[in-house]
């Protein structure tokens, strides 16, 4: 719950700007969790995450998406940023 609650907020704060996608989101959560437990010992959110080739994402962060859209607290959609697509 406190994952989704940081995710939400955090796509709240950022979501519509123009190169936020799935993978800058992983990093604003990895480096949330990463800066508290440095301050607090201990995880902000909880989440585990996985190594990807581009850094770590949370473990349960699609299906966390999900609920978020099925509750419509956020809308998912697709664009292009320099010339790449964005998720």
């Amino acid at each position: 719950e406190k994952f989704k609650q940081v995710l939400h907020y955090i796509i709240f704060k950022v979501g519509n700007l123009d190169n936020v996608g799935k993978t800058v989101l992983y990093k604003m959560l990895y480096f949330s969790d990463f800066d508290y437990y440095e301050l607090k010992e201990n995880s902000l959110t909880g989440e585990k995450y996985i190594k990807l080739p581009k850094g770590p994402a949370p473990k349960d962060f699609n299906s966390t998406i999900k609920e978020l859209e099925s509750e419509s607290k956020i809308e998912k959609y697709d664009s292009e940023y320099r010339g790449k697509s964005i998720e």
